[in-house]
């Protein structure tokens, strides 16, 4: 048993409460109508279920007991991030014209160590798992680079565990702020995620169990893009094919963000390339993922030579990702990713972007 395997959901509660007081900033200035407002329509919500449902006393207090529980555990951000951002996120995004986003969750941390591209993420010499080369460009809706872009990248490791959040793990394992070169460009080194199960031995757990549900979320690579002048898009990036892209515990699967790798037809490896396009005022983020070994030294290390990614046109500034995926082909077909799978067709995955 490795060390990170002893992380408690108790430890990992703590560590984001603090970091939620540390770096969130509070709507101070909500007015008392609104909140008026959202508390009346929150406590009825309450307790027109309590009425309807004709809850016990019994009930009533299991309910408080396990409410009290997840304040002890410092489980609110994790339970909050869980059920309710994906709403949050949705309500913030909902005039965004370009690119989905996604939620933030509980396991960001800031000032990453800033790393020039071409990059590879801090990682242990025998970090296990699927290599990947992730690389792209940012540019405005114009397609014009903005030199020195932002990208934060964050991601569990193959155990599915995220560095600050499990004993054991090197600092800043696997987390990164990297910089894009002159013409917006970027290159990242690092491992594919694993899927993983949130924290089930605290409050969370107890209300996973007690409903029947599964505490999984897919593989997911967490990212934020950001220049000067431009609205910061937040995204998840998962992979088709993972079991839990239908029923992510965290309901925060967007099928713009899931990467597709196909089938090359001339069978040198597979390759996606979904386009998004930008609104008015925002950001142009492309991307690809290549499959292969960790650039130590930041050379280019891509396996197929498929056309790069294309630019999303558009006018004006939020941010938008426009994915190409390159995976080295090793083994069989990817697996069926749902109700189809029309791999070597022209119609493609059902699940493609």
């Amino acid at each position: 048993m490795t060390a990170e395997t002893q992380a408690t959901a108790a430890a990992s509660g703590a560590k984001a409460t603090e970091r939620f007081h540390e770096n969130k900033k509070f709507a101070a200035g909500t007015s008392q109508e609104r909140v008026n407002l959202l508390a009346s329509r929150l406590v009825k919500a309450v307790n027109d279920t309590v009425l309807e449902e004709k809850v016990t006393y019994d009930e009533y207090n299991a309910f408080k007991a396990w409410l009290i529980k997840v304040g002890e555990d410092g489980e609110w951000p994790l339970f909050l991030d869980v059920w309710v951002e994906h709403s949050v996120e949705e309500v913030a995004n909902e005039s965004r014209e370009g690119s989905k986003g996604s939620i933030e969750g509980p396991y960001y941390v800031p000032d990453a160590p800033k790393l020039e591209s071409p990059a590879t993420l801090p990682m242990r010499e025998d970090e296990s798992g699927t290599p990947l080369l992730w690389e792209g460009r940012i540019t405005n809706v114009a397609g014009e680079p903005l030199p020195g872009g932002i990208v934060e990248i964050w991601h569990a490791d193959d155990a599915g565990f995220y560095s600050q959040y499990a004993p054991g793990l090197p600092e800043w394992n696997l987390r990164g702020t990297v910089v894009a070169d002159a013409d917006g460009y970027f290159q990242i080194n690092t491992m594919q995620p694993a899927p993983y199960q949130i924290p089930t031995d605290g409050a969370c757990g107890q209300l996973i169990a007690a409903a029947g549900w599964h505490a999984w979320r897919p593989a997911h690579i967490h990212v934020k893009v950001h220049a000067e002048g431009y609205q910061e898009i937040t995204a998840q990036l998962y992979f088709v094919g993972d079991e839990h892209l239908s029923d992510d515990i965290a309901s925060a699967v967007k099928p713009e963000l899931v990467l597709d790798p196909q089938d090359k037809a001339d069978g040198s490896g597979r390759e996606v390339i979904s386009q998004l396009r930008a609104g008015s005022g925002q950001l142009s983020f492309i991307h690809h993922l290549s499959g292969g070994r960790p650039n130590i030294r930041g050379r280019r290390n891509v396996f197929s030579s498929s056309p790069p990614p294309r630019i999303a046109r558009g006018s004006g500034g939020q941010c938008t990702l426009e994915p190409a995926v390159r995976v080295e082909k090793k083994g069989p077909d990817h697996a069926a990713c749902g109700s189809c799978c029309h791999r070597g067709t022209a119609a493609g995955c059902a699940r493609r972007p």
